[in-house]
């Protein structure tokens, strides 16, 4: 069989060396058949028309090897384009969606087994976690804001092993994260483990972070949660940088006016304590000027009692 454009496409592409080679080599191979190539056509294939290994190419052979790449005939070995990429960001969002569907429902065994899952998958793949955080995040909270007292048991046994290693990747989660878990303090069956997951949280986060969610439940909570929540609270506030007081101000201070307040939640009486607490704290960072805000709100005198109530 024999191409009639073969000649054409040798002598484009070739030298007119090289391709007096090739014709002569096919002009022996139609003569005498496949594998009888003469010794000399051979020889002349080596010294002139293939490049030996470790020998310099020629400018023509150098030339000829571009005119190659450039033809029209290597578009046949393209690439094809890889479709790995996309494979992989389908099997891991088919992997998110099956984990936050067992973290949201199912029996307890299978809950219980997605949140111990989820947990290995911070250890083993925590890239994986943190690029698909606010989903996961929003199916683990279910286990703590459910009224099933087992699920939330699972929600706070697996924390530590959330909030610990992740850190600052969840911390636009706090503001959902500190008062459902403040919330379980006041549960019998949870209130030990709750607070301890309280301390875990103080723990690990900047108390710039934590003002605002503990602020928040210390004046809309109830009950036992808020009077931990003021608690710590004080605690955030002993060890606040005094260059940051005008975060305290925005967002403690309208506690403390609430909370002095006449016509406040009964619970003020009860908070006694915590109310007392949080005054001095607040005395001790904010100085004099704390007085000079309570003159605007009317409440001053209460401030006074409060403080001296404490000194007593």
């Amino acid at each position: 069989m024999y191409h009639g454009d073969f000649e054409k496409c040798v002598e484009k592409f070739l030298s007119p060396q090289s391709a007096q080679l090739v014709k002569e080599c096919v002009s022996n191979i139609k003569q005498r058949g496949v594998g009888s190539t003469s010794a000399a056509g051979s020889r002349k294939m080596q010294s002139g028309g293939v490049r030996r290994s470790g020998s310099t190419p020629s400018s023509g052979q150098s030339k000829e090897r571009i005119n190659f790449s450039n033809s029209t005939t290597s578009a046949s070995f393209r690439r094809k384009p890889n479709t790995g990429t996309k494979v992989f960001n389908e099997q891991e969002a088919e992997e998110v969606s099956r984990l936050c569907s067992n973290l949201k429902q199912g029996t307890l065994l299978d809950r219980k087994e997605a949140a111990n899952n989820l947990v290995q998958k911070v250890i083993d793949n925590r890239a994986f976690v943190e690029d698909n955080i606010t989903k996961i995040m929003d199916a683990y909270m279910t286990l703590l804001t459910t009224a099933n007292t087992k699920l939330n048991a699972i929600g706070l046994t697996v924390l530590p092993d959330i909030v610990l290693p992740l850190g600052d990747t969840i911390r636009d989660k706090l503001p959902e994260l500190v008062p459902a878990v403040l919330k379980l303090i006041a549960s019998k069956q949870q209130s030990t483990q709750a607070k301890a997951a309280v301390d875990t949280i103080v723990g690990r986060y900047d108390n710039m972070v934590l003002i605002q969610p503990f602020a928040q439940v210390s004046q809309y909570g109830a009950g036992k949660s808020r009077q931990v929540a003021i608690a710590k609270l004080v605690e955030l506030l002993e060890n606040f940088p005094p260059k940051r007081v005008q975060y305290v101000e925005r967002h403690v201070l309208p506690l403390l006016w609430s909370l002095l307040s006449p016509n406040g939640a009964p619970s003020g009486v009860q908070l006694r304590r915590e109310i007392q607490s949080l005054a001095v704290a607040l005395r001790q960072l904010i100085g004099p000027r704390l007085f000079d805000y309570a003159e605007t709100q009317n409440l001053s005198r209460s401030l006074e009692t409060c403080l001296k109530s404490e000194l007593t």
